[in-house]
């Protein structure tokens, strides 16, 4: 089952305090703000056997990915 609650969203966040810009891997151009209860449920939930987590994207669909930490 996906998540479906505050997830991220286009543009810029006016409570920025609510979330995490996010690099994406092998793409600088494009960064991600991620909502801080999508890392509460990250922590609360196991990943799918691959690692990913699925979310719920208005508009998209189901999106799955994988954070990952460090430099790359």
């Amino acid at each position: 089952m996906a998540y479906k609650g505050p997830s991220g969203l286009v543009g810029v966040a006016e409570d920025k305090e609510n979330y995490t810009l996010l690099a994406v891997l092998g793409r600088s151009e494009i960064g991600v703000y991620v909502h801080r209860e999508v890392f509460a449920y990250m922590a609360a939930n196991k990943p799918t056997p691959e690692g990913d987590y699925l979310f719920y994207v208005e508009g998209c669909g189901r999106m799955r990915f994988q954070i990952i930490e460090g430099n790359h």
